[in-house]
């Protein structure tokens, strides 16, 4: 294969391959394939190569590149995956974004529409609306479907018939995606869509609605008593004019309002703050859960035994480092963390004793449990043996009455006696089994209630 790829001139790389489960490896994997077609073509032309357990593999393959259609369908697919991958691209950020989810929501609806439908019917289109659409419809549908003009270059030597079977398969394709995307992203969501308010590229002067709609939704940071507080911290804030507000950047923006101070020195907007910092922590999706468990992982490598507490503080350690570019010379030496530094072996050693406090407590109550356990199966196999014993002597009562009563018939005292004998033994021995049966029945009832 890189014989032919040098002959060919085409760079010699290696194939990639596309997962189910990463979108991001579909448009890469097609365009290696497609820098490489020539190649692969004139690879899987040859004849008499041994394939033996691939013959199937290959046949189909060999098939495949050997007719037209396969080139069209990787141009076609290369240039459709590019209207997922930017989206997919944009939030694998760790910047806060959940203030553009709704937006960039909207945007990638509308360019899967804007490939078979035509653009006045959904150009001022909400999310809702869009959530209603029905894009089965034909009365809005292109005439032809948008393919990319590469393609539309690969298809210049077929026939009408194949170029309509083609077009056919796109707008199928795009239908199914549009229906799968209107159907599974949330375009409804009126928090998202009010989140949008913290955009600042977004006219502030038409947010504060939205502002308050946040706010009545997420009680727990900011009360509805201080909602009207809020919001005249709010409008102050669109009336400052400041540099900062050119600032396209959320984070930047609003550390810059973090900052505004009172002449005496207090923080100017702290309502807005507090509910911006909660709102901004707010994921924008899995890529920060997944990158979590990638950091795990190699925080814990060969170090197994780290807990829960250490690995939380490592960290936080390297998150807060980034602000500084990871070089510890630029942390500025502050009071608090002078205070931080000086009790933290104390911090440390109060932490262990509380952990091995409650690891003793925990194998404690393990321990009792074994107990209660080993002698609740005791207690039940005790009872199963006094049950077994009171069956017998329930037995020899019933043949001792039976030898006494065939005794007094036929006049024959030696039985009579021997069954008297035999009832002595009897009435002996049942009342400390019964007794014993009782005491066994009321520790398992005690077991039960505690």
């Amino acid at each position: 294969m890189k014989d032919l790829q040098r002959d060919l001139g085409v760079p010699q790389l290696e194939f990639l391959r596309h997962v189910s489960s990463r979108w991001l490896t579909l448009l890469p994997s097609v365009e290696r394939v497609l820098k490489s077609y020539d190649a692969l073509t004139a690879f899987f032309s040859k004849a008499g190569q041994p394939w033996s357990s691939l013959s199937m593999r290959h046949g189909r393959l060999s098939s495949a590149f050997s007719g037209k259609a396969l080139q069209a369908k990787l141009l076609f697919l290369r240039n459709a995956a590019q209207i997922f991958d930017r989206f997919q691209t944009l939030f694998q950020s760790k910047d806060p974004l959940v203030h553009v989810v709704y937006d960039e929501m909207v945007a990638l609806v509308k360019q899967v529409l804007g490939r078979f439908v035509r653009q006045e019917s959904f150009a001022t289109a909400s999310g809702a609306q869009l959530k209603e659409r029905d894009v089965h419809s034909a009365a809005n549908w292109k005439a032809k479907p948008e393919i990319g003009l590469d393609t539309e270059l690969s298809m210049v030597q077929w026939n009408p018939r194949e170029k309509k079977a083609f077009y056919i398969g796109a707008r199928a394709f795009y239908i199914a995606c549009a229906k799968h995307l209107i159907s599974r992203l949330p375009l409804d969501n009126k928090l998202l869509f009010h989140l949008r308010f913290l955009n600042p590229a977004i006219e502030r002067s038409s947010t504060t609605p939205s502002l308050r709609y946040v706010a009545n939704s997420l009680p727990q940071v900011i009360p509805p008593c201080d909602v009207s507080s809020l919001t005249d911290e709010w409008n102050s804030l669109i009336c400052e004019t400041s540099d900062w507000e050119s600032s396209p950047n959320v984070v930047t923006h609003s550390a810059s309002v973090f900052s505004l101070q009172t002449p005496a020195g207090q923080a100017k907007y702290p309502k807005v703050t507090k509910l911006v910092k909660a709102v901004l922590s707010l994921p924008h999706g899995n890529a920060d859960c997944e990158r979590g468990f990638s950091e795990n992982k190699q925080t814990v490598h060969h170090r197994s035994t780290l807990s829960i507490a250490s690995i939380s503080s490592l960290r936080q350690t390297k998150a807060f480092m980034k602000r500084y570019s990871g070089d510890a010379t630029k942390v500025p030496l502050t009071r608090d963390i002078q205070r931080s530094v000086k009790k933290s072996h104390k911090v440390y050693r109060e932490r262990i004793e509380r952990e091995n406090a409650a690891t003793f407590q925990e194998r404690k109550h393990e321990e009792e449990e074994l107990s209660e356990h080993c002698e609740r199966k005791k207690l039940i196999n005790e009872k199963s043996s006094l049950q077994n014993r009171l069956s017998s002597l329930k037995a020899l009562l019933a043949s001792s009455q039976e030898l006494i009563s065939e005794g007094l018939a036929a006049k024959d005292m030696d039985k009579v006696e021997s069954g008297n004998v035999l009832l002595g033994d009897v009435n002996s021995k049942l009342p400390s089994v019964l007794e014993r049966i009782k005491a066994v029945d009321l520790a398992l009832q005690s077991m039960k209630a505690t």
